[in-house]
This record gives structure tokens, C-alpha cells and sequence, in this order.
């Protein structure tokens, strides 16, 4: 079961640059936007088996059969959607990545302060979170809980009937809260969950997690403009995923930023995990040229390497934790030519 606690408001056009005047940062970020038409030229599909798993819920069957309608695909632009979390309780079709947009924002801070040797404050993560939601090309910003770690951090700050959206001046609760954002056990979600609990054994400095997270809630009782922005979404359920579905497209369609977003219960068996790292790539393209502007202590480019090698490093490490006995597959997509020869005949 589904249930939205914040709303999205849809961003508004912004004005064409006049060529004139040095670019604004939003327009230098809406400038790396590809323009298409929302349908990338694909007519194969080929899934290959990376590791059959153990549990046989999911199959390679199973995974073709639920792609094999390539006409049928949804596509976005991946410059204006937000990213969802790995998670087979989401029933909507999304673009997904570990942790979506708040676990890419947790790395991104992450990978920023190793790359500018500095250690961040909360008000400087504070103003990171803000200047990103002011400055982004998607219309909103993805994070999950979930019912169980909901309620345990409603106890936590003495408030059973806690409604995290409508807090108004509940100043000491707002505080109770955040204090309280990072511990692992009322994370719902399971990425950032597991990075709270074990970032410490991957070399990471873990309290850039509840510093992100506490950066989510104050921007959520902040400003409308930057609330209007947040997507804070709750799930209900134990995990059933039964599989890894990675999700590959041709460059000529990540070029023009064009991804299929896919259910992560797509499969009739049992949900699947859906990983579109390619997708991700762009992302983190746009967070690094947002969080790098006018900083001259970080390179924008030794920054991205590092987000990608952490962001990479720490999915390795939690699907090692969690994938045990799972099937993994990849999907790719392709544009497959008619033989000419044979149309001539």
C-alpha cells in the first residue's frame, strides 16, 4: 500500500537565456538537457542471465516474458524525473536507484567532502539540499520510509500520531526528530538503512547520512518553495524481492536521456529490484555540476569520479548483504536493422 505524505508541485518554465549575458546556473543545468521525444528507437530485447540464484522464484522466463512487449515501454526524459528506490513494495513504474534521489544526495555530500578534503556541518549539507531543489531540472525529490520504521521513530520523539509533514512550530519536536533521523532503525528505506549501519565498515563517514537526512526534513518544513518539491513516500509490507533486474539501454538513448521506467513488480512470481545505472550517471551529472558551482575547492570532474566510485562501491556491498540466493539480470535494449538483402529479394 502506497501512501503520499508531501504532494508535488510542478516547477515552472523557466525564461530562455539571452545569449547576450553569461548563463545562470539553472539555465547551465537545463542546458545539459537532451531533447527527445520521450520514445527511444528500440525493437529487441535480449535478458541474459547474470547469476540464476538459488531460490528459483524468478526466472529468466519470467523477466523475458514481463519485457517482451518492447513497444509497450514507457519511457522519461531522466533530466526531469526524480529516481525511486530499489524497493519490489513501490507498484508504480519508476526509474530506480539505490536509495533514489536521497541516497544519491547522501553519496554526492559523501563524495564532496572527500574530494574538497573538508568536513561538512549540518548547515553546510543544509544549504547543499537547498541550493539543489532550488536549482534542479526534475520536478521533485525522492524519499522513502516505511510503516515499520515510521512509527518506531513517532515513538522515538513522543509522538504516536506523528504527521512529519505538518509540523508547523513544533520546534522541540522538529528537534526530537531530527536527532533521531539517522539511526538505523527508523530508516525504512533499505539502502540508506544499510549505509547507516555499515558505513563505517566501508571506509565511509557515516554520519553524512543523518546529516542528508536531516537536510530532507528541514527542507520539508521549510520554505513552500522547497517543500513543494519533496516526495516523501511510505511503504507497507516485508521485502519479497526475489531478483536483480539491471536495466541497459544504447547509448544513442541515454544521449538524448531517455530511459524505460519499469515496476519493480513487473513479475508475477515475486517483485524484482530494478537498477537503471546508467540513468543514475545522469544524475549525479546534474548534482555535481549544482554542488560544484562556484566552489574552488572541488574540481567538478575529480568529483563526479569519486561519486561514481563510491556510488558503485556501495551497491556492490549492499547487494552482497541482500542478494543471497537471488537471480540477477540484465535487460538490454536495441534497435536491431532490418537485413536488407533479404527485404530486397
Amino acid at each position: 500500500m502506497l501512501s503520499v505524505l508531501v504532494a508535488l508541485a510542478v516547477a515552472a518554465p523557466f525564461p530562455a537565456a539571452s545569449t547576450n549575458k553569461p548563463k545562470s546556473l539553472q539555465e547551465k543545468v537545463l542546458s545539459m538537457q537532451a531533447t527527445g521525444n520521450f520514445a527511444c528507437r528500440v525493437n529487441e530485447v535480449t535478458v541474459s542471465t547474470d547469476n540464476p540464484g538459488e531460490e528459483d522464484v524468478v526466472g529468466v522466463s519470467h523477466v523475458r516474458a514481463a519485457f517482451q512487449q518492447v513497444a509497450t515501454l514507457e519511457w522519461a526524459h531522466a533530466p526531469q524525473m526524480s529516481f525511486s528506490s530499489m524497493d519490489g513494495r513501490n507498484p508504480e513504474k519508476v526509474l530506480a536507484t539505490p536509495g533514489g534521489d536521497m541516497g544519491e544526495f547522501i553519496q554526492a555530500i559523501m563524495a564532496y567532502a572527500a574530494t574538497s578534503k573538508a568536513d561538512l556541518d549540518q548547515k553546510t549539507v543544509d544549504d547543499m539540499l537547498t541550493k539543489y531543489l532550488k536549482t534542479m531540472t526534475r520536478e521533485k525529490f525522492f524519499y522513502e520510509t516505511d510503516e515499520k520504521s515510521y512509527m518506531k521513530l513517532a515513538i522515538a520523539t513522543g509522538c504516536r500520531n506523528l504527521r512529519i509533514a505538518d509540523m508547523g512550530g513544533m520546534k522541540r519536536k522538529k528537534e526530537a526528530l531530527l536527532a533521531q533521523v539517522g539511526n538505523p532503525d527508523y530508516i525504512g528505506d533499505p539502502f540508506i538503512k544499510f549505509l547507516a549501519t555499515n558505513g563505517t565498515d566501508l571506509g565511509l563517514d557515516v554520519k553524512y547520512v543523518a546529516m542528508g537526512l536531516s537536510a530532507f526534513h528541514t527542507a520539508l518544513w521549510g520554505p513552500m518553495v522547497n517543500a513543494e518539491k519533496i516526495c516523501y513516500q511510505e511503504f507497507k509490507g516485508a521485502h519479497r524481492e526475489a531478483a536483480l533486474v539491471t536495466i541497459k539501454v544504447p547509448p544513442y538513448c541515454i544521449d538524448q536521456g531517455l530511459v524505460p521506467m519499469i515496476s519493480q513488480q513487473m513479475t508475477c512470481p515475486a517483485p524484482v529490484y530494478i537498477h537503471h545505472p546508467d540513468a543514475a550517471k545522469l544524475l549525479r551529472r546534474e548534482m555535481v555540476a549544482v554542488l560544484s558551482e562556484g566552489q574552488s575547492a572541488v574540481n567538478p570532474r575529480d568529483f563526479l569520479a569519486q561519486f561514481n566510485m563510491i556510488a558503485e562501491n556501495n551497491f556492490a556491498s549492499w547487494w552482497g548483504s541482500v542478494g543471497s540466493g537471488k537471480g540477477e539480470f540484465t535487460v538490454s535494449f536495441n534497435q536491431k536493422m532490418p537485413n536488407m538483402a533479404a527485404v530486397e529479394e
